[in-house]
């Protein structure tokens, strides 16, 4: 079995005992360790692009499923997050014109309470396997 194939598995087998809540909170300390990594060698260029198009990612993902229906989060909320999601679009646009490590700092500290609001909740998972979402661009079959 290969590296990659192996980490497939491993991933595939994890998502199923693992809440959207969680995974989503995993996400956001994947993209603050990428931006803080980034922060710490500012001369890598391409560490900062990585840890800005995660980040993206990430944001996008939420935009999409905030725009459905079946999201389940209070309009109250919603609303903060798409406006939120609004300002990190433009706010990384400006970050990777302009490599700097304060232009970090503001994601990072987003990404931080965003996690940190995720912490309530059940992190092992009870529903049913089809609500699984795609983590790092990696969807289990």
């Amino acid at each position: 079995m290969t590296y990659r194939r192996a980490l497939q598995t491993y991933q595939r087998i994890q998502q199923t005992a693992m809440s959207p809540r969680y995974m989503e909170k995993a996400a956001f300390a994947r993209a603050v360790s990428m931006l803080k990594q980034a922060q710490e060698r500012i001369d890598d260029d391409e560490a900062y692009r990585a840890a800005l198009k995660f980040n993206q990612k990430l944001w996008t993902y939420i935009q999409s499923r905030l725009a459905g229906n079946d999201h389940g989060v209070p309009s109250d909320a919603r609303t903060n997050l798409l406006a939120l999601s609004v300002f990190i679009d433009r706010y990384t646009f400006s970050a990777l014109a302009k490599p700097e490590t304060d232009n970090l700092a503001p994601l990072i500290d987003i990404n931080v309470k965003i996690s940190r609001g995720l912490d309530s909740g059940p992190t092992v998972r009870t529903d049913t396997a089809d609500e699984r979402v795609s983590v790092n661009g990696f969807r289990p079959n």
